[in-house]
């Protein structure tokens, strides 16, 4: 069964695109937070669709979860560049002004959808609230996605006047959202913000697909506003507990699946569940298409070293053969994984 799903993927892979690309000096990073990432050059971006960011490559189209994309240059917009420098700084205040300017200069409906992020992320950490939630309430009506909605402001002014005032605010507003998970959200807000300053609960987000990543380059410099539980777990080689956190996020129908059941492969193998791990690794090269999602490709390699274990190198060459073959302008994978395939006996 395997073996047949494996030569269809490789079919897939082996087809030649046609046509060629307008010179790009765009560029994108893109893949799960702390990893390395994958480096596409020259490439032209197209659009923005239930959370995912499509974009045209030499080789093809391409798409990545916004939450995934570490780092973009945009050769017209300099000022895009400039704006993530100051985040990553945390001039919040200077990171806004350079956003805001933007936002209203750009044309492309995908630029604005990011642009209007990274601007309600920086004036919310830099005690804009209002301003932020005005924002926020154009952003929603580009992009319903789940780590779009999760964006919601929550640094709350402190002082009891405008506190009263933004409460009062919201609750107009509110009038006006029809889509139930954002007025979920704002409810929490408008909870908190009726609250006296310090004793109002800490607003919790929603799982979007194992926990909110800020710290890309969606939203830079927002690593420490929002913590990705099951990568800290993983990391500390804590994989009963990761395991565990997983399996209650894949019920969520929220979720990124591709994503989980990436990291579920982690775990069981760090377990030593090998078995169990090529079948969730497995799951996401036969039910994702391989452009779809950057977990497809990971996936590839990382199911490899399970079969490696297992005993059965040939599945292992034939999933490396396949990552091999997807590589676009990432020296450090294509590297990881010749060395991998000339690993095998």
């Amino acid at each position: 069964m395997i073996r047949m799903t494996l030569t269809s993927r490789l079919a897939v892979v082996a087809m030649v695109f046609f046509g060629a690309l307008a010179a790009q000096a765009d560029q994108i990073k893109v893949g799960p937070p702390g990893s390395p990432g994958i480096v596409y050059n020259n490439i032209r971006v197209t659009s923005i669709r239930e959370g995912l960011l499509y974009f045209v490559t030499a080789g093809g189209e391409q798409s990545a979860l916004v939450e995934n994309i570490q780092e973009l240059k945009i050769d017209r917009y300099p000022d895009y560049a400039k704006a993530d420098a100051l985040l990553n700084e945390k001039d919040y205040a200077g990171a806004a002004k350079v956003l805001d300017k933007l936002a209203e200069n750009v044309k492309e409906d995908w630029l604005k959808t990011l642009v209007m992020a990274k601007l309600v992320f920086a004036l919310d950490r830099s005690g804009q609230f209002s301003k932020a939630m005005i924002r926020y309430l154009q952003l929603i009506q580009l992009d319903l996605s789940d780590y779009i909605v999760n964006l919601v402001p929550q640094q709350l002014p402190q002082d009891v006047k405008q506190r009263k005032e933004a409460a009062s605010q919201l609750e107009q507003d509110m009038q006006f959202v029809a889509e139930p998970k954002v007025r979920e959200l704002l409810q929490k807000v408008l909870t908190a913000l009726k609250e006296a300053p310090g004793e109002a609960e800490p607003i919790v987000m929603p799982p979007s697909g194992g926990g909110t990543s800020g710290g890309g380059g969606l939203v830079a410099g927002s690593t420490e506003a929002s913590r990705d539980i099951v990568e800290e777990l993983l990391n500390k080689k804590e994989y009963e507990s990761a395991l565990k956190l997983i399996d209650e996020q894949i019920q969520d129908p929220r979720s990124t699946l591709s994503k989980l059941l990436y990291r579920r492969g982690l775990a069981l193998a760090g377990l030593g569940r090998n078995e169990d791990a090529a079948v969730a690794f497995m799951r996401v090269i036969v039910h994702f298409r391989p452009h779809t999602t950057s977990y497809y490709q990971l996936s590839l390699i990382e199911a490899g070293k399970v079969f490696v274990k297992l005993e059965q190198p040939d599945h292992a060459k034939a999933l490396w053969t396949e990552a091999k073959g997807m590589i676009r302008d990432d020296d450090e994978t294509a590297k990881e994984v010749d060395q991998l395939l000339s690993g095998l006996k």
